[in-house]
């Protein structure tokens, strides 16, 4: 199977964040991964609406829920994120100069999950077109179904998205304070690497191993807290209890990786990375397909 098969339906996106008045051009903010939903799981509303549904990491769009990133208040609104998809080449590197704009459609209101889509069924089009994807209409095999939680004897997945190249790979957002911290020529070396971020991705995979009962009660309790701050409503469930955790068999960092599908060998979607820095004992976060599912499905 190609690199193009194997991810097919599966996207590098970057988000900027570009307040008018205040900045020249927009300035990018974070790196992530989204992957298209099958139509047969959206309701007919859904479906009627927008040519296709992504899902992705909600802190793409509004970071400053689950992170601490240093930003004024006043620039902390969703109307000045800007968020694009990337085409890649057939080594699985992130093309600059092919990209289709995304849209908000919903954000989860516990979970780190967001929907997306493009503007109109044209753009989305043209952007496959260039990207000569046209198993990524929505079509593709990566994708929600009816067979969402872990079934009795699967005990691994393969997480595939889009990794930040060099050391973009090892900080998903910029970090102020580690910027900060860093000498005067190892500040700069960074903040140009931000600069230049677009296009920096790579095509990325590695397997994910679910703990058994016995295991998940031997881990350390930062494997099962969501990297939101504690921002959530008391009417809605704390955010632990809709996060499983996985074991990932990597030693790399995996900034770029958040919203990447959790897929058995079927192709079937177990789940979606939360957050692409690993918690302690190489674990990561991710949203049961299940919750993913139920959610979608009640977006209006």
């Amino acid at each position: 199977m190609s690199l193009r098969s194997a991810f097919s339906g599966i996207f590098p996106l970057v988000s900027f964040l570009h307040v008018p008045r205040q900045m020249p051009q927009p300035k990018w903010l974070a790196l992530g991964t989204a992957f298209c939903v099958h139509p047969s799981v959206l309701t007919e509303s859904l479906r009627s609406r927008y040519p296709v549904i992504l899902l992705t990491a909600a802190h793409t769009f509004v970071p400053w829920n689950f992170l601490k990133l240093g930003l004024p208040e006043d620039f902390c609104k969703a109307r000045y994120i800007v968020v694009r998809l990337y085409a890649y080449d057939d080594l699985g590197a992130a093309r600059p100069d092919v990209y289709v704009d995304a849209r908000l459609v919903a954000t989860h209101p516990v979970a780190d999950l967001a929907a997306i889509s493009v503007k109109d069924l044209g753009t989305w089009e043209s952007f496959l077109s260039k990207h000569n994807d046209a198993s990524s209409t929505p079509g593709c095999e990566n994708v929600l179904n009816h067979s969402l939680v872990v079934p009795d004897g699967v005990t691994q997945a393969t997480m595939m998205g889009f990794r930040g190249r060099g050391v973009l790979g090892d900080a998903e957002n910029v970090d102020l304070e580690r910027l900060k911290a860093l000498p005067a020529d190892e500040r700069h070396a960074l903040q140009a690497k931000y600069v230049h971020a677009v296009g920096q991705q790579d095509a990325f995979s590695t397997t994910v191993t679910f703990p058994s009962p016995a295991e998940k009660a031997s881990l350390p309790s930062a494997a099962f807290t969501s990297s939101r701050l504690d921002t959530t409503p008391p009417s809605q469930p704390p955010a632990t209890s809709i996060t499983a955790v996985g074991k990932v068999d990597t030693l790399r960092g995996l900034a770029g990786m958040s919203g990447s599908p959790l897929l058995k060998r079927d192709g079937g979607c177990l789940g979606i990375l939360t957050h692409g820095s690993k918690v302690p004992g190489s674990y990561v976060n991710y949203v049961p397909s299940a919750v993913a599912l139920d959610w979608v499905r009640g977006v209006s």
